[in-house]
This record gives structure tokens, sequence and C-alpha cells, in this order.
């Protein structure tokens, strides 16, 4: 019967020393949890009516990997609907360079509807992706923009 205390006391000895709880540091936060290049997308406003005309004004902030922004990066941009680069509606610039701020703008108009279009609304999505020294590393990143038939809006 010694034997079992015996182990048991090394057992419950191992479980103490394992365990303790005090004097544990957390490590400090770090950057953006991307890729070490975060381009953050916004588009004002992300609906827009099929009419030739409507204008939404589109903004990208490129961050390094410690939030800093990144100046000079060239981006490219395109029009994306249902997985294929289409031509639908009209970008001011297909390649757009941030600035000191790491930002870069530009616009993009919707489409005019064909004639007697009464569809539903449906979507584009306009694809940046930083201009690197390897095409097989950039990922592009997206923003999703609504587009309503004329029909549609009251």
């Amino acid at each position: 019967m010694a034997r079992p205390r015996i182990t048991l006391t090394f057992v419950v000895a191992g479980l103490a020393s394992g365990c303790a709880l005090t004097g544990t540091s957390v490590p400090p936060l770090a950057g953006p949890s991307e890729l070490g290049l975060s381009l953050s997308i916004a588009a004002a406003p992300d609906v827009l009516v099929e009419n030739g005309l409507s204008r939404s004004r589109v903004t990208v902030t490129a961050r390094d990997a410690s939030a800093r922004p990144v100046r000079t990066l060239a981006i490219t941009v395109d029009v994306e609907g249902d997985d294929l680069a289409v031509d639908s509606g009209r970008l001011s610039h297909r390649m757009v360079t941030t600035d000191d701020e790491g930002q870069a703008s530009l616009s993009y108009t919707a489409p005019r509807a064909s004639v007697g279009a009464a569809g539903p609304a449906h979507t584009v999505a306009l694809a940046f992706t930083p201009v690197g020294t390897n095409f097989a590393d950039a990922t592009p990143r997206s923003v999703l923009i609504r587009l309503v038939p004329p029909s549609a809006i009251p």
C-alpha cells in the first residue's frame, strides 16, 4: 500500500508545480493580423442606381505590419462580377498609387441598366491588388457595391 501513496505524491507534486497561475506575463499586441500589408477599402455610397450617372468614391488605405502608412504603393483595380473580370460600370483609374498617408482614391460610376430591365439588384466587386515583385504572392482585397435598377427606386 505504500507504493500507491508515493506515486500519488509525485503526481500531486507534478500537477502543483506545472499549474502555477501567478507571475504569468501577457505578450503585447502587434500590428494588423494580415500578410504584413493591410489594405482597408471603403466605398461611399455603397448602393448605386444603374443609371450611368450614379457615382461612388472609393478609398483604399495601405498600412504595414506596424500599422504605419505605406507610401507610393501601386495598386491595380478591377471590376469583378460572377467571379470573372468584367466591365460593368466605369472606374476613373485602373491603377492608383498611395500618398504619404498611405491612401489612394478613385471613383466608380454605375452602368446604365438595360432597356426594359426590371431585374433584381446585384453587386459588383472592386478588387484591389498590390503591385509587387511576384504576382503569385499578390492577394487582392475587395469592396462590394450594390447596383439597383432605376425601377426599384420610388
